[in-house]
């Protein structure tokens, strides 16, 4: 793989919860950006298109949800490219899926299994 550090973009509401996600994005070896609601994560991707390979949205959020972004994301002309990962205690995930995630991983889950699903799309990123 590409030796720079993926740029992952981590949205979670719950402080708690984006400071885990991030941390774990940095302590493997990924460069996280987070943001604590949809609108301003989805203002700051269209301003930055290419300052995101990987997107983590939880599902549930107050203000714009992650399954709003990802539909958003996957209209952009310059983001549908980017692999997007749904992360949610909803085990639903079918309607995940259908908004246009690439992945969904159900709470609560593992550092090592969150590792690992970013591993699997950040291998998606590099054969495009």
């Amino acid at each position: 793989m590409d030796s720079r550090k993926l740029k992952v973009v981590v949205v979670d509401d719950e402080e708690m919860d984006l400071y885990i996600l991030m941390k774990n994005m940095n302590d493997n070896g990924y460069s996280a950006k987070g943001f604590s609601g949809g609108i301003s994560a989805w203002e700051y991707l269209q301003e930055n298109p290419d300052e995101a390979d990987i997107i983590i949205l939880d599902k549930m959020m107050g203000d714009l949800h992650g399954l709003e972004v990802v539909k958003l994301i996957k209209g952009h002309p310059a983001l549908k490219h980017i692999p997007v990962m749904i992360q949610s205690g909803c085990t639903d995930t079918q309607e995940g899926f259908e908004a246009g995630a690439d992945r969904y991983i159900v709470k609560p889950f593992s550092s090592e299994q969150l590792i690992t699903a970013v591993d699997e799309l950040a291998s998606v990123k590099y054969l495009q």
